[in-house]
């Protein structure tokens, strides 16, 4: 669809900001908790893994990503 075929007919031409807040959701302190998909394999793997341990999946995914990072930090010649 091109922009000229958009029906813009019932969106304002111009928005009024006089009553906004700057910062309004700023949260300080908050952290980004971004999705990380994983392949069905390895998920069924550390699903499977998590519940023979009895610990949460989450859990178990850091546990095994902080060793990881160990690691290279431990081989990283930077």
């Amino acid at each position: 669809m091109s922009g000229g075929d958009i029906d813009t007919s019932d969106i304002p031409e111009v928005a009024d900001w006089s009553s906004a807040e700057r910062g309004r959701f700023y949260r300080p302190g908050s952290t980004e908790n971004a999705p990380l998909y994983l392949d069905s394999d390895v998920t069924a793997f550390l699903r499977e893994r998590a519940a023979a341990l009895g610990i949460p999946l989450g859990d178990l995914a850091n546990e095994m990503l902080e060793k990881d990072i160990e690691l290279i930090r431990s081989v990283d010649f930077k």
